[in-house]
């Protein structure tokens, strides 16, 4: 039975949506799903790229100047949110901002990248200033939040809705231990998110004389990525799965079935990710570089945080080994971390719906 809507003025969510599937693009979709069913318009301008490279940028313009005249041509009021691209987008951004703020409609910046707000960037300056003071800032985090608000000067409505908001609280019970103890990497596999790292933990493992598989799970993003795996099944053979792409069940499945999950991810424009919170939820600790807000969601129960100047495998394998928690305690500490950070965030999501009704 269609959903019947209490408020039909539309809520206007702009930025990508899958496919490609990657963080950004699932809150996205999310977020109108959670709207819709509350019984709230929504809509989408959709800013997703051509796979082809050299069609990257023209197809993403296209979209922008077909969102723009959606803008304009729009009767009557709307609530825009921009997801707020971490490059060259911000410019896309920018000029969807300079419409609906023509338009005297509500506007928030939803940012789904840490690049500009680890380093200033001048096109993230632009668009803060085209959305105008009265404009809805939405981060992941608290530090997210702070670091925003000094190295821009911002001084707006702000919201925060960490990533655990879009996870769903898994109450499945997690199988008894293997006999072997077992990793699990999941992501867009790509050096920058960790690939190389998670594969010498297990090389680490096997060192220190532990029975040890690593699971991976997800697509490689480049050559290099393929070539890696490649190499690492010729060398472990059957202590290796590559699953290839998950979802579903499939996918809450591999967190399951997994001891510790490995995120040692160092890429520029990571926030804390959505695979993080999904292994929490799973009853799966998180092993992870200490990188952008990820450690926000892990500290003070759900893992293991390495700073980026040590060596991932070894201190990931020591903190395994270290014994002070047995596996069963780590694990149902993980999930009592993520059932904690879903009230907060959930929170968090209300309020952001509510400033988009």
């Amino acid at each position: 039975m269609p959903v019947k809507l209490l408020n039909p003025t539309p809520r206007v969510i702009v930025g990508s949506f899958p496919p490609p599937l990657h963080g950004a693009s699932a809150i996205n979709a999310a977020l109108r799903a959670r709207c819709l069913a509350r019984g709230y318009a929504c809509d989408c301008i959709d800013l997703s790229p051509a796979t082809a490279k050299w069609l990257y940028h023209a197809r993403r313009l296209l979209n922008a100047i077909r969102g723009i005249g959606r803008i304009l041509l729009r009767s009557g009021s709307a609530t825009y949110v921009i997801s707020a691209d971490g490059g060259l987008g911000l410019i896309y951004d920018a000029m969807l901002a300079a419409a609906a703020r023509l338009r005297k409609s509500k506007i928030a910046i939803y940012h789904h990248s840490s690049c500009y707000v680890a380093e200033y960037k001048l096109v993230a300056d632009a668009l803060f200033r085209i959305a105008g003071p009265q404009s809805m800032h939405i981060a992941c985090s608290q530090q997210m939040l702070r670091s925003l608000r000094d190295r821009y000067s911002l001084s707006v409505p702000t919201i925060v809705v960490p990533n655990a908001a879009w996870v769903k609280v898994d109450n499945t019970p997690k199988p008894q231990p293997h006999a072997a103890i077992t990793f699990g990497h999941l992501s867009n596999l790509s050096v920058e998110k960790g690939l190389y790292e998670a594969i010498a933990t297990l090389r680490e493992a096997h060192r220190c004389g532990l029975e040890a598989i690593l699971t991976l799970a997800g697509s490689p993003t480049t050559r290099e990525a393929a070539a890696i795996i490649d190499a690492a099944e010729r060398e472990f053979e059957d202590s290796l799965i590559v699953l290839g792409h998950v979802s579903g069940e499939k996918k809450a499945q591999f967190y399951r079935d997994i001891d510790y999950f490995l995120f040692p991810s160092l890429y520029e424009h990571e926030t804390q990710s959505l695979v993080v919170p999904e292994s929490l939820a799973a009853g799966t600790p998180v092993i992870a570089y200490e990188h952008r807000f990820v450690c926000e969601l892990i500290r003070p129960r759900g893992g293991l945080c390495i700073p980026v100047d040590r060596p991932f495998a070894r201190q990931a394998i020591a903190w395994v080994q270290e014994g002070s928690q047995s596996l069963s305690e780590r694990s149902a500490a993980a999930r009592e971390q993520f059932n904690e950070l879903n009230r907060t965030a959930s929170q968090g999501l209300d309020t952001l719906i509510e400033f988009m009704s």
